[in-house]
C-alpha cells in the first residue's frame, strides 16, 4: 500500500471543513468505543497523511439478533419441525432492519461534521453506513489519531488507530466503526511458498523427496512410492499424487456428479484480486474428466471493486476451481471477487472492509447457491480483531445458514499458533500486554456459523502433522449446543485435567467439524499438467464438493438444501459414525508442547473425520427428523 498525499484529498478535506459549523454539544462529550493493544506483528511508523482517504463503514446494532437466532437454530436442527424451512430475502432483511433511534442519531451526528446527503451511502439490510473521508476528518469524528503501520513479515503498510471513541448521546447506537482497530495480516511471499503452496512443484521434480511419498507408516503423503509407480493397495487412483479419481475413489464418490436442472449451485469467495485462471481448468477438466464433455464456465461476480484480470492466480484459488467445480459438474459456478482484504489496499489511498462487503453481497442475492467455499489464505488471529467486528461477520455466516447456505471453510495452516515451517517452534503469545504463552485460535474458523474442515494426509489418511491445519477454542464464542456432547466428551476423556490450563478457553467453540485430504494434490498450473500443490483450500474445495453433490440428491427429491451443516453434521456423527472416516491416531504439536491427540469420534484434529458420501447420501435422502427405520438407510 502506498500512503501519499492526493490533490483530491485536499480539495476533499477543504470540503468538509467548509461545511462543518459549530459541533452541537451532545456530540462533543465522548466515550471510548473500542481500544486495543498494539498487534504484535504491526510496528508504528508516523502519523497518517491528514488528507489520506479512508471509507469508513459505521455499523448500527442488530435489535433482533435474538430472533433471528432462533431461526437460524429452528430451520437448521434435524431434529426440528421447521428444519429446511429457509427464510427469503425479504424476510431476513425484515428481521435485520435497525431501530429508527440508532439510525435518526447517527446519521444526525454525521451530518453535525458535513457527512450527509450523497456522502453517505447505506447498506442494502441498512444496517451500516459508508461514507469517505479524509484521515483529519475521521479523527475528529472519533477524537482518535491514525498512524501509519508496517507489517514487520511483509512490510504492508496500513492506516490503523489502536482506540477510537464517538460521542456519548450515539455510543449505544453504533457497533462499531471500521477501519479503526482492525489489523489483519496479509499473506507474504514466505508464508505463501512455504505454507500455503508448500509443494508447488511439478510430480517429476526429482529435488522432491521420494520418502514423503513413499512413507505408508509415518502419516505423510499417500503410501505410494512413485519411483516404482506402485498402486495404493485398493485406491490406484492415488498411486502418484491426488487426483480426481483419487477422491472419489476415497470418499466413496465414484459416478456421482452434479446436475445443471436441479437448481443447485457452488461457489466460492476470492480476495485480493485473484480469481482461478479459465484455461487452467479447461485443460484440468478434459485431462481427469475425459468423458464429461466441454467443462462449464463459471461466473464471476465483482464486489466492491474487484477484478477479474486472468493473467494470474495462487494454488490455493486454482484447486478450489479445478477440484470444487470439476467434482461437482455440471452444476452451475459461482466465483466472487472481492476487493479489498484487510490491509490490503483497494485503491491507491482507499481501504475496505472485505467480509462485510462480501456478506453484505450475498446476502442480498435472492438465490445465492446452496453451497459456499471461503478462502483467506491464513485466516486472522482471533485475538487481532475487534470482538464486535468477528460477532457481526460471524452473525452475517448464520444468515446464510438461514438462506439456506452451507459455509465451509478450511482451518489454515498455523496448528495451535503462527504459521512455522516447525510447529514446534510456533509463536504463540497474547496481544494484551501481558505477553502470556497461549494457543492462538484464527478466525473466522472460530465462528459457530461456518463448517471448519481440517486438513489430512495419506492413504490411510492420518492427521497432517507437516503443514498441520489449525485447531483451536475460541475466547469470543461460547461452545454451540450442537457440539457440546462431542467437545466436552473429548476434553473429559482424552485431556488430562489441568493441561495447558490459562492456555486455551475450554469453553469455546471448537474446531474443526470435519475433515479432508488437503495434501500432495495434483493439478494444473501455468496452462501445465502434473503440478503439486498441498494447501488447506484443498480441504474446503474437496467437503465443499461432498455437500454441493448431496445438495442435489436432496434437491432431486424435492427436499430443501442442507444449508447451515453443524448441526446436522454433529447429530450424524452422534448417530452414524460410518458416515465419516475418522482418524484416531496422531497429534499435532505446537506452542512447544504436544498438543491435542486424536481419538475416536471428534478431536480437536480432524474433527469427525473426512466424509463418506455414500452413507452420507443415503442419511440426507429422506426428510428428517432422524425418524427414518435402520433398515431403510441399510447397514451404517
Amino acid at each position: 500500500m502506498v500512503i501519499k498525499l492526493t490533490v483530491r484529498g485536499v480539495i476533499l478535506a477543504l470540503s468538509f471543513s467548509s461545511l462543518v459549523a459549530a459541533i452541537p454539544s451532545k456530540f462533543t462529550a465522548h466515550r471510548v468505543k473500542d481500544a486495543t493493544p498494539s498487534p504484535r506483528e504491526w510496528v508504528k511508523r508516523s502519523r497518517a497523511p491528514a488528507d489520506a482517504s479512508i471509507e469508513l463503514r459505521i455499523t448500527l446494532p442488530l435489535d433482533n439478533w435474538e430472533v433471528v437466532e432462533r431461526h437460524i437454530t429452528e430451520v437448521s436442527d434435524p431434529y426440528h419441525a421447521r428444519y429446511g424451512q429457509h427464510l427469503s430475502v425479504e424476510e431476513i432483511r425484515e428481521l435485520n432492519t435497525p431501530h429508527q433511534d440508532s439510525v435518526d442519531a447517527v446519521t444526525e451526528w454525521l451530518a453535525a461534521h458535513g457527512l450527509h446527503g450523497d456522502l453517505l451511502q447505506r447498506s442494502t439490510a441498512g444496517d451500516s453506513f459508508k461514507v469517505k473521508v479524509p484521515v483529519s476528518v475521521a479523527e475528529k469524528l472519533m477524537k482518535t489519531e491514525y498512524h501509519v503501520w508496517e507489517h514487520s513479515d511483509s512490510g504492508e503498510l496500513t492506516i490503523r488507530t489502536t482506540e477510537y471513541s464517538v460521542p456519548s448521546s450515539v455510543h449505544e447506537h453504533i457497533d462499531f466503526i471500521q477501519p479503526t482497530t482492525l489489523f489483519s495480516s496479509p499473506p507474504t511471499p514466505r508464508s505463501i511458498s512455504k505454507r500455503t503452496g508448500a509443494l508447488f512443484r511439478k510430480v517429476n521434480d526429482t529435488t522432491l523427496p521420494v520418502s514423503a511419498l513413499s512413507a505408508p507408516s509415518s502419516g505423510l503423503y499417500p503410501a505410494c512410492d512413485v519411483s516404482k509407480n506402485a498402486p495404493c493397495g485398493d485406491f490406484p487412483g492415488c498411486n502418484v499424487a491426488v487426483s480426481p479419481a483419487c477422491i472419489q475413489q476415497l470418499y466413496n464418490m465414484a459416478g456421482i456428479k452434479g446436475s445443471a436442472s436441479s437448481g443447485n449451485g457452488i461457489g466460492f469467495a476470492s480476495f485480493q484480486d485473484i480469481t482461478p485462471l479459465r484455461e487452467n481448468y479447461r485443460i484440468f477438466f478434459e485431462t481427469y474428466f475425459p468423458s464429461a464433455g466441454a467443462p462449464t464456465p463459471w461466473e464471476v461476480i465483482l464486489v466492491n471493486g474487484g477484478r477479474d484480470t486472468q493473467n494470474w492466480s495462487h494454488p490455493a484459488y486454482e484447486t478450489l476451481a479445478q477440484y470444487g467445480f470439476g467434482l461437482t459438474h455440471p452444476t452451475p459456478a459461482t466465483v466472487w471477487s472481492t476487493g479489498g482484504e484487510g490491509p490490503v489496499k483497494n485503491t491507491e489511498d482507499e481501504e475496505t472492509d472485505p467480509w462485510l462487503e462480501y456478506l453484505d453481497y450475498v446476502l442480498s442475492h435472492p438465490n445465492p447457491p446452496p453451497t459456499i467455499m471461503i478462502y483467506s489464505m491464513t485466516g486472522i488471529h482471533e485475538q487481532n480483531i475487534p470482538k464486535e467486528y468477528a460477532q457481526r461477520v460471524c452473525r452475517q455466516f448464520g444468515q446464510l445458514g438461514a438462506r439456506g447456505v452451507s459455509v465451509v471453510y478450511p482451518s489454515s495452516e498455523t496448528s495451535l499458533g503462527d504459521a512455522s515451517d516447525d510447529p514446534n517452534n510456533t509463536i504463540c503469545r497474547s496481544n494484551d500486554g501481558t505477553n502470556k504463552r497461549k494457543f492462538l485460535p484464527r478466525f473466522p474458523a472460530t465462528c459457530p456459523y461456518v463448517t471448519v474442515v481440517g486438513k489430512t494426509v495419506g492413504i490411510p489418511e492420518s492427521p497432517d502433522f507437516v503443514w498441520p491445519g489449525s485447531t483451536g477454542f475460541s475466547e469470543y464464542f461460547k461452545r454451540p449446543l450442537y457440539q457440546e456432547l462431542a467437545v466436552s466428551s473429548y476434553l473429559k476423556n482424552h485431556v488430562t485435567k489441568g493441561a495447558y490450563s490459562g492456555m486455551y478457553n475450554q469453553a469455546g467453540r471448537a474446531y474443526p467439524d470435519v475433515a479432508a485430504l488437503g495434501s500432495w494434490f495434483e493439478y494444473v498450473f501455468h496452462n501445465e499438467t502434473g503440478w503439486i500443490t498441498s494447501s488447506s483450500s484443498n480441504t474446503a474445495a474437496l467437503f465443499g464438493a461432498v455437500v454441493s453433490n448431496l445438495n442435489t440428491v436432496r434437491l432431486s427429491k424435492k427436499l430443501p438444501p442442507l444449508g447451515f451443516l453443524n448441526p446436522l453434521l454433529y447429530a450424524i456423527g452422534a448417530l452414524y459414525p460410518k458416515a465419516f472416516n475418522d482418524m484416531t491416531t496422531g497429534n499435532i504439536p505446537g506452542c512447544g508442547t504436544p498438543g491435542f491427540n486424536a481419538s475416536k469420534g471428534w478431536d480437536p484434529l480432524t474433527g469427525f473425520g473426512s466424509p463418506n458420501f455414500g452413507v452420507l447420501k443415503d442419511i440426507v435422502s429422506f426428510p428428517f427428523n432422524f425418524d427414518v427405520k435402520s433398515e431403510e438407510l441399510g447397514s451404517l
